[in-house]
This record gives structure tokens, C-alpha cells and sequence, in this order.
């Protein structure tokens, strides 16, 4: 079946990875000895908060978070995290913007399907000149990947059969794409071997997905 669809991951995949704002920004909104405790812990509650509930919800995470750590996270603290994010200047992964350019001239239909609040991630897209390539966009906001059902809204019109997953994650992007029969391919820049390269299909640059689709 031809594909059609192309959901898209954003970090690691369409742009860097870049969690530096982070340090800073807690360091302002936090005193010193909260900062100093609060920072090393926060990747790993982020990940396990996401492992435990079904979206993101501003409430739940502020509740999550200061448990957690025994750190006030406040709801205005997370906005002013995602406030944060959507002021650091985004850097395009190199070979993105003609890949996309490739798909769009052979009319696919591209969406977004990220794990974090939507509206910061789509404001970074709008900042790399990327947003205007996408038909639709899905965030954490609704469902956490990888719920089944995340994946099944982002399909949108088209049968998961039509439709293919581009993501840098095994866990978020490409098992959790698989299990729902959504065909993945897993971006793999620096050619990592820990996963079966019989069963899933990897590029280590994103010129290669034209040689699948």
C-alpha cells in the first residue's frame, strides 16, 4: 500500500534536542538550593510521569512534579516552562526541510505527533519555517506517545496502512507505532544497534526515507 501520511516526531527528528534553556530557567524561577535539587531529578520524573499518565495536563504535572521532589512546581512555573521553550531559537536538522520539501511536492499529507504541550512545539515550528508543511498536529496535550490511540488520531483521515511514523524514540516512536499496524521508521543518526534491523526499518539521515517511500 502506498503511504500517504507521515507523522512526524519533532525533537531528535525534525530539530535538535536542546535542553539547555531548562537549567536556566529553573535557575530564575527557583532559589538556589530548590534549582540545585530540583534540575538533576527532573528528566527522570518527566520520563516516569509520562510512563504513568495518559496526557499532559498542567494541574497533574505541578502535582506530580512537586511530590515528586519535594520542590514547589507551581502551574505558573510549568507555563513559564513552556514559555521558555518556545523563546529558544529551534536549529533544523540538516536534510529535514528538503525531505519535507520531497514529500509535499509528491502530495503527501504530513502531520506532528509529539509527546510534550503542543502549543510551544508548534510555536517552534513556526519560528524554523517548518510548521507550513504540516496538515495537522498532536501533542501531549491529548494522549502521550505511546498510547494506542494517540497514534490512531494522528492518522486522521487515512487508513493506518496509508500512513508511516518518522521518530527518533524506539520506545515513543516506532514500537508503540507498530503495535497500533502503523509502519515506522526509526531515525537512527548515530547508527545505534540496539534493536532488531530485521523487523524495523532505519535511516541514519533523512535523504534515506526516500529510499522506502
Amino acid at each position: 500500500m502506498e503511504k500517504q501520511r507521515f507523522l512526524f516526531d519533532i525533537d531528535g527528528t525534525l530539530l535538535e534536542s536542546n535542553y539547555s534553556y531548562e537549567q536556566e530557567y529553573f535557575m530564575s524561577v527557583l532559589n538556589s538550593e530548590d534549582a540545585k535539587r530540583f534540575l538533576p531529578m527532573l528528566g527522570r520524573l518527566v520520563a516516569e510521569y509520562e510512563q504513568r499518565h495518559m496526557c499532559y495536563d498542567i494541574s497533574l504535572l505541578s502535582k506530580y512534579l512537586t511530590y515528586k521532589s519535594g520542590v514547589l512546581i507551581s502551574k505558573e512555573i510549568i507555563n513559564g516552562w513552556q514559555q521558555a521553550l518556545s523563546e529558544t531559537p529551534p536549529i533544523i536538522i540538516e536534510e529535514v526541510v528538503e525531505t519535507l520539501n520531497d514529500l509535499k511536492h509528491r502530495n503527501k499529507s504530513l502531520a506532528i505527533i509529539t509527546n510534550w504541550f503542543l502549543k510551544p512545539q508548534v510555536i517552534r515550528l513556526e519560528k524554523s519555517n517548518l510548521k507550513d508543511y504540516f496538515d495537522d498536529f498532536y501533542g501531549g496535550d491529548s494522549f502521550i506517545k505511546p498510547n494506542r490511540q494517540g497514534y490512531i488520531n494522528a492518522c486522521g483521515r487515512y487508513p493506518i496502512d496509508e500512513c508511516v511514523m518518522i521518530g527518533d524514540s524506539l520506545e515513543a516512536d516506532i514500537y508503540g507505532a507498530m503495535e497500533v499496524g502503523i509502519d515506522s521508521i526509526y531515525y537512527n543518526p548515530n547508527n545505534k544497534n540496539d534493536f532488531d534491523k530485521s523487523k524495523i526499518k532505519s535511516i541514519k539521515n533523512m535523504k534515506e526515507l526516500r529510499r522506502f517511500y
